[in-house]
C-alpha cells in the first residue's frame, strides 16, 4: 500500500483551518497536521493494526472529523464563556488557545479578564507570554510591567520580563530581571536556568573581547546558575543538565544555548496550565460532566505528570479535584439507583429511607465540588 494523502479545508469560529491527514505504511501511522495561518495548530499520530488497514481510508475520515468536532467544541466553549464575563474561565480559555498557538483569540480572552478583574496578575502574565510569543516585545513589556504594578511579588512577571530583553539581545537588562525574580524567589527553577542562559548568550557575543579571566568568570557564573537549575528542576533533566555542563567546559555556547532552550521549553508550566484550563472548560462548559472515560483519562495523565513531577503541588491539588468529581459521578449513580429500586418497588421503604438520607446529606459534597471547581 502506498502513502494516502488528504487536505481538507474547513472554517470554524470564523476561522479557516487546514488539516492534513496522512498514512504511511512503512511506520504504520495515521498522521493528522491542523495549520492555521501556516501555524501548526495541533498535531495527531495514530498506530494502526494491520486489521484496520482495509478501514484505512475511514480512518483517515473518522479522524478528520474527530478534529473538527473538538474544534467546533472548542469555539463553542468560547461563546459560553464570554458571556458570562468570569475572569478565570476567561484566563483558561485563553491558555487553551495559546497552547494550539490561535494567538489572536487567547490574545482576547486575556484582555476580557483583565477587564473583568484589572489586577488579575495571572491573565497579564498570560497576556503578556502571548505577545511575547508572537515577537510583539514592546507590548510584552508594557503588559508585565502593568500586572507588576498589580503584584509587585511576582516572580514570572520579573522572569518574563527578562525573556523579552533576552529576545532582544539586552542581555545586562535581562541579567537584571532575572535578578528580581530570584530575589522574590530564590528557588524559581526556570529562572536559575534563565540566567545560565542569557551569561552563556554573553559568552557567544563577546567572546572575542574578553580576556581568558573575564570569560572564566562568566563561564563559572553560567555553571552556577546552571547547577542550580539542575538541583531544582525534576530528575529527568539529569542528563540534560550532564550534557549542557560538557559543553560548556567544552566552550561549545551554541550548542550550549540550544540544549537549555530544550530544557526551558519541556519544563514550561504551561504544559500543566493548558491540560488543567481544557479539562476545566470541557467540564464546566462542554458537557462533559459525566463523561466518565473523559475523567478518567485526565486522572491518568495528571497521575502521569506527577510521576514525572512530583513536586508541583498543583498536579496533586488538581488530581484530588478530579477524585472529587468522580466520586460525584458515582454518587450521582447511587441516587439513580435508589429511584429506580422505588420505581421497582415502591413500598421499599429501605431505599426510600436511603434516598432521602443521600440527597440530603449530598448535598454538602455537590455544593463543596461547585465551590473548588470556581
Amino acid at each position: 500500500m502506498n502513502a494516502i494523502e488528504r487536505t481538507k479545508e474547513c472554517r470554524i469560529g470564523g476561522r479557516v483551518f487546514l488539516i492534513f491527514t496522512e498514512y504511511s505504511d512503512v511506520a504504520h501511522k495515521l498522521n493528522s497536521t491542523v495549520k492555521y495561518q501556516s501555524r501548526i495548530v495541533r498535531h495527531d499520530t495514530l498506530s494502526v493494526d494491520e486489521k484496520h488497514l482495509v478501514n484505512i481510508e475511514q480512518l483517515m475520515d473518522d479522524l478528520t472529523r474527530e478534529i473538527e468536532d473538538e474544534l467546533e467544541q472548542l469555539y463553542v466553549i468560547a461563546d459560553k464563556v464570554t458571556s458570562i464575563k468570569h475572569e478565570l474561565s476567561s484566563n483558561k480559555m485563553g491558555l487553551v488557545f495559546l497552547k494550539y498557538h490561535l494567538y489572536d483569540d487567547a490574545i482576547e480572552c486575556f484582555k476580557q479578564a483583565v477587564e473583568i478583574k484589572p489586577d488579575f496578575s495571572q491573565a497579564l502574565n498570560n497576556l503578556g507570554k502571548t505577545y511575547l510569543r508572537m515577537g510583539r516585545y514592546s507590548e510584552a513589556l508594557h503588559v508585565f510591567r502593568q500586572g507588576g504594578k498589580a503584584e509587585e511579588r511576582y516572580a514570572d512577571l520579573n522572569k518574563y520580563i527578562g525573556d523579552v530583553h533576552y529576545a532582544l539581545n539586552q542581555y545586562e537588562l535581562a541579567v537584571k530581571a532575572y535578578d528580581e525574580a530570584l530575589k522574590i524567589n530564590p528557588d524559581y527553577e526556570l529562572a536559575h536556568l534563565a540566567m545560565g542562559r542569557v551569561q552563556v548568550a554573553f559568552l557567544v557575543q563577546m567572546s572575542s573581547e574578553f580576556t581568558n579571566r573575564q570569560r572564566e568568570a562568566l563561564q563559572d557564573k553560567a555553571h552556577h546558575s546552571l547547577v542550580n537549575a539542575a538541583e531544582l528542576m525534576p530528575p529527568f533533566n539529569i542528563g540534560s543538565f550532564d550534557l549542557i555542563l560538557a559543553k560548556l567546559k567544552a566552550e561549545e555556547y551554541r550548542d550550549v544555548l540550544n540544549l537549555i532552550q530544550k530544557v526551558h521549553d519541556e519544563n514550561s508550566d504551561s504544559y500543566k496550565e493548558e491540560i488543567e484550563s481544557e479539562f476545566y472548560l470541557k467540564f464546566m462548559f462542554g458537557g462533559k460532566g459525566k463523561d466518565e472515560a473523559f475523567i478518567s483519562r485526565y486522572a491518568t495523565k495528571l497521575t502521569e505528570m506527577i510521576q514525572v513531577s512530583p513536586e508541583f503541588a498543583d498536579l496533586h491539588n488538581n488530581l484530588g479535584i478530579t477524585y472529587l468529581i468522580q466520586c460525584r459521578n458515582l454518587f450521582l449513580k447511587a441516587l439513580d439507583e435508589f429511584r429506580q429500586a422505588i420505581k421497582v418497588n415502591p413500598d421499599f421503604n429501605t431505599a426510600k429511607r436511603n434516598l432521602r438520607l443521600a440527597e440530603n446529606d449530598g448535598k454538602g459534597f455537590l455544593i463543596l465540588l461547585r465551590a473548588l471547581m470556581k
